[in-house]
Parts: C-alpha cells; sequence; structure tokens
C-alpha cells in the first residue's frame, strides 16, 4: 500500500478524532435523546474525510459504497444534531425522516456536483437560520455562547466548503491546493470542537441547578415577581429577554440566569408560555368569562395567532383550550366562545 500523502493523514487523524469523540459519546450517553443524531453526524463526517483516501487506494467497491453515503449525510445530520441539541421542543416526526430520505436519495442519484451541493447548502442554511433564531430565548448560557460557535466554525465553514467543491473543477490545481486547505482546515475545526465538546459536556445540555449558580439579588427576583403579578408583563406581545430586562433595569444575563437557574426554565418562550397558559386556564375555567372565545384569550396573552396558544396549550395541559373549557364549565359554554373567532366576532 502507498505511504499516506500529508492531506491524507491530516484526513486520517481527523476521522480517528471523530471516531474517539463518538466512542465516549455512545459510553457515556447512550440513554440520551441526543446521542443518535450526534453520533450519525461524528459518524458521517469521518466517511467525508475518509472517502477520497479510500478512493485514491481503490478501496473494494461495497466499502466505497457504504462510505459514500455517509459522506452525502453530512448535511442532514448536521440539521439533526443541531435541532435537538439547540430546540428543546423539537420533536423527530415522519415528515422529517420523508423529507431527508428524498434529498438524500437526490444527492445520491444526481450526476451534477452543483445539483448535490445545492441540496446540501440549503440543509446546511436552514440548520443556522434556526441555530441564530434561537438564540434571542435561550436561557443556558453555555449553550449559548455554543449557538455561535457553532455558527462561525462548523456551519459556516461546511458552507464555504460545499461552495468550493461546486464551483472547482475536479483534478484542476486550484481543486489541489483547495483540498489540501480544506484538510488542514478540518482538523483544526474538529480539534476545536472535541476540546470544547469534551469541556462542557454534559452540562450544556441540562439547566444547571440553584445550587450551581450564584443566588440572585432578592431585589430582582421580587421585581420580577411584581411585573408578572400586577403588570402582567408576560401579556405584552413579542416580548423579549432583552425587552424584559430592560423593564427590570438589570443586565440582560443576569435576568437569563434567574430565570434559567432559578425558576427551572431551558428557554425564554417555554417560560412565556408557562405563564401565558397558567393565566388562560384561570379565564378559560371562569364562568364570568364565557363570553371571551378562545381567539380573544389568545391575543389578551400575548399571542399573535391562534396556532401557537394551541400548542402550547395542548402541550402544556395535554388538551385544547376548548377541551379544557368544556370539562371546566360543562354545558354553560356559548357556542360562539368556541369557535375561536377573532375579537370582532364573538357575540
Amino acid at each position: 500500500m502507498p505511504l499516506l500523502t500529508l492531506v491524507e493523514t491530516l484526513r486520517l487523524s481527523a476521522a480517528i478524532q471523530l471516531v474517539l469523540l463518538a466512542t465516549l459519546v455512545l459510553r457515556d450517553h447512550r440513554r440520551s435523546r441526543l446521542t443518535p443524531a450526534t453520533t450519525l453526524f461524528l459518524g458521517s463526517v469521518s466517511c467525508y474525510l475518509l472517502l477520497p483516501m479510500l478512493l485514491q487506494h481503490d478501496a473494494p467497491k461495497r466499502v466505497l459504497e457504504v462510505v459514500s453515503l455517509g459522506a452525502l449525510a453530512v448535511p442532514f445530520a448536521f440539521w439533526a444534531t443541531t435541532r435537538l441539541h439547540f430546540d428543546d421542543s423539537f420533536a423527530w416526526k415522519p415528515a422529517h425522516f420523508v423529507a431527508f430520505a428524498a434529498l438524500w436519495a437526490a444527492r445520491a442519484a444526481t450526476a451534477w456536483n452543483v445539483a448535490s451541493a445545492v441540496i446540501a447548502m440549503v440543509v446546511v442554511a436552514d440548520a443556522l437560520r434556526r441555530i441564530h433564531s434561537g438564540a434571542s430565548s435561550d436561557l443556558l448560557l453555555s449553550r449559548l455562547r455554543l449557538r455561535y460557535i457553532v455558527l462561525c466554525t462548523t456551519g459556516i465553514y461546511a458552507l464555504l466548503v460545499l461552495v468550493a467543491e461546486a464551483t472547482t473543477k475536479p483534478g484542476s490545481p486550484v481543486e489541489a491546493v483547495l483540498s489540501a486547505l480544506n484538510a488542514v482546515g478540518l482538523l483544526l475545526v474538529v480539534l476545536a470542537v472535541s476540546a470544547l465538546v469534551l469541556r462542557l459536556e454534559p452540562d450544556f445540555l441540562k439547566a444547571a441547578s440553584p445550587r450551581d449558580a450564584a443566588t440572585p439579588a432578592s431585589g430582582l427576583k421580587q421585581k420580577l415577581d411584581r411585573l408578572i403579578e400586577e403588570d402582567h408583563v408576560f401579556r405584552q406581545e413579542g416580548l423579549t429577554i432583552g425587552a424584559l430586562a430592560a423593564r427590570l433595569g438589570e443586565q440582560e444575563y443576569k435576568v437569563r440566569q434567574l430565570v434559567n437557574a432559578h425558576l427551572g426554565f431551558r428557554n425564554f418562550s417555554a417560560f412565556l408560555n408557562h405563564l401565558r397558559v397558567g393565566e388562560a386556564r384561570k379565564l378559560l375555567a371562569d364562568p364570568r368569562q364565557k363570553h371571551l372565545g378562545v381567539a380573544e384569550i389568545a391575543y389578551r396573552l400575548g399571542y399573535s395567532s391562534l396556532g401557537p396558544f394551541n400548542r402550547a396549550f395542548k402541550e402544556l395541559t395535554g388538551q385544547t383550550p376548548t377541551e379544557f373549557r368544556k370539562a371546566a364549565l360543562g354545558d354553560e359554554i356559548l357556542a360562539d366562545s368556541e369557535i375561536g373567532q377573532p375579537p370582532s366576532k364573538t357575540s
């Protein structure tokens, strides 16, 4: 067997590092919901790293087929891993598997490199968009920092590689230079991400406990209680953690710490839904408020539409608002209050 080139050695080193990291994840977190997607991502990137070397050294056809399929799975595994790590409410649905299978098959079937790269870029870009959009409500400070590390390293680097692969002619001098740079870059990214994961895990996957965090100033907790109980701040449509911190006259990171470590919420949306649904239950169970439509209640509590309110209510109570009201009030309900019409159309 010919000696490995420097580029191949770098790729092999990065692949070995990922395999070792996957082994640690499987050993220490086999029961975690994050483990399957995480190990799939680590394994698929390993396949991507090894594939050029296997092609160069005439590996058996069956091995090449398996490794090629693994390499094609990188963008989908990245999407799944980021959703599970950064979105506490994410749950797998059959549609996810159908979409992934269709896109995976499309990447495998197309002979046009640009088309395959475009599919991958769309999937990775969507993952990055979701990572960024969820940052505003994330209350785990370590995970919040990790979001931007992922955005600035893994995700953006993957997009740059995909663009280069789609626009560079195979076998050209430019392709050889980019391949060498890619090998170095991949090794550095893998080492950096591995060090970060080994440093943070498993703490960034769970909320801090009260004894792990500094005790907040009692005045801050009291001010938050007043805003909730007297001013009903949670009814403000579009309320963000930044806006809440401004109302409290406090630094944002302290408010994040208070709501996370001392109230037990992992993201701000869950905190708001908890307060809003609690208030909605009081209104729905009050016979004096039976003239209010479900939609009007949702709007009064800060929801911009009925759908998010219904989903949050059912997630927290196991019932839709209509079902909850029927169970609480029985036959006293006015028909118009159950159809979810806008406030202007209720009786």
